[in-house]
């Protein structure tokens, strides 16, 4: 998966660097085209997974204590809410401006012809990207506080 990730990255940086000529045109420093898409995507499913096996290690080293349920249940909860509000954001700016063209809207194209999807022209996909952002940093310090709590805990009492 990381592989499939790094071509979609690669892509995504030829796309900005040579066919939009970005470091000589700041305008076209807002559009995404559909490998950044793709690894935007690609991102979230390896973060919520990576943050699900973290889950599950709470839960191991937490066995015995009265709030391992709700805890293991709360960073589940945030790491699948922002799975799943990136996801929205990505199909809103695919439906919105790509793949769905209504009759008032056009479809912007860079000078070569290839379409090009403006980041951050409607509220709705800005919010659920920044509604992303903030529950995977909220499952993240929730984890990290959680495995600094319980690993403390267990300490042996034996000098490294």
């Amino acid at each position: 998966m990381e592989g499939v990730h790094v071509a979609f990255l690669t892509q995504a940086t030829h796309y900005i660097y040579i066919v939009c000529k970005m470091p000589d045109k700041t305008s076209t420093a807002f559009h995404i085209n559909l490998g950044t898409a793709v690894s935007i995507t690609i991102t979230l499913v390896i973060t919520s997974a990576v943050q699900s096996f973290y889950a599950w290690r709470v839960y191991r080293l937490s066995a015995g204590y009265r709030s391992q349920k709700p805890l293991v249940g709360f960073i589940l909860a945030t790491s699948l809410s922002q799975l799943c509000t990136g996801l929205t954001a990505n199909a809103l700016q695919f439906v919105s401006y790509q793949l769905i063209p209504t009759h008032t809207q056009q479809v912007s194209h860079n000078r070569y012809g290839f379409p090009s999807l403006s980041v951050m022209r409607e509220p709705l996909p800005r919010i659920s990207y920044t509604a992303s952002l903030g529950m995977t940093i909220t499952c993240d310090l929730t984890i990290s506080a959680s495995l600094v709590y319980f690993l403390n805990n267990m300490r042996t009492g034996f000098k490294s």
